[in-house]
């Protein structure tokens, strides 16, 4: 199996980050980060702003140490997930937490990440075999494409530098390639198994109100920040029917957790 655990980052954090910080009220959309950052800015009494900057500038926590862990962490229908594909993202996990104010070390919260990070992987796992079964396809023109969008959103069309990133990831281009590849057989495969829902009025509305209450006097007008209400409302709902897909193929597959 190929590192295709990097893909999973960006999902992990996002996943990470709204149930760490988030409530049993999981029907109630997030607000932004740029919202939160600037209704601190409007709170914070003068002075107290190199006392934020500070804070945001916190040390990491160190890298874990895999050793505490079994190998494999768990399986999927036969198939494991290594402590070293755990390590890499539950690293990830571990520093995204650390700066959203959680700490890592508290044991509750420990375990809580650890749990997260390897119901990710276990998703992650149970949609790309389901995307293998359904046997979907994907071309070298369609792999090019992404993967230029992907050096475009990194930052890295200068060749030395994308060569300098794929060294420091461990990877080569043809395993990265074949990543891709993977990933977007699992989009396919959601795409087809889920429904684009039309955003209400009445949500767009719902998040407004939060928003406002958040930023008072200097809240936008809401036609101003509509279409980034829309989107963010979409969003959320894809992510709980995907929620929905996984938890699904989890009833029918035999999975072994060994942590």
């Amino acid at each position: 199996m190929s590192k295709k655990w990097i893909l999973a980052t960006a999902m992990t954090i996002s996943v990470t980050v709204m149930a760490a910080c988030g409530d049993d009220d999981t029907d109630s959309p997030e607000v932004t980060d740029e919202e939160l950052e600037q209704e601190e800015q409007q709170e914070a009494p003068e002075g107290e702003e190199m006392e934020l900057e500070d804070e945001e500038a916190m040390e990491l926590p160190d890298e874990p140490d895999m050793d505490d862990f079994p190998d494999p962490v768990a399986e999927v229908n036969g198939e494991p997930i290594s402590s070293e594909q755990f390590g890499e993202i539950y690293s990830f996990t571990l520093q995204t937490a650390a700066m959203q104010g959680i700490d890592p070390e508290d044991e509750e919260s420990e375990q809580m990440l650890i749990d997260q990070t390897l119901e990710q992987l276990i998703g992650l796992e149970l949609l790309t075999q389901a995307a293998e079964e359904q046997g979907y396809e994907v071309t070298d023109e369609e792999v090019d494409e992404q993967l230029q969008q992907e050096r475009e959103q990194a930052g890295l069309d200068d060749e030395e530098e994308y060569i300098a990133f794929l060294e420091e990831q461990g990877l080569d281009e043809e395993e990265l390639r074949q990543d891709i590849s993977e990933q977007l057989k699992i989009d396919r495969f959601i795409e087809e198994e889920t429904e684009q829902e039309d955003v209400s009025d009445e949500e767009v509305e719902e998040v407004y109100e939060q928003v406002a209450e958040m930023q008072g006097d200097d809240a936008p007008e809401l036609d101003e920040i509509r279409e980034d209400l829309e989107d963010q409302i979409r969003q959320q709902n894809e992510s709980e029917q995907v929620q929905g897909l996984v938890n699904s193929l989890r009833e029918e597959s035999d999975v072994e957790v060994h942590i």
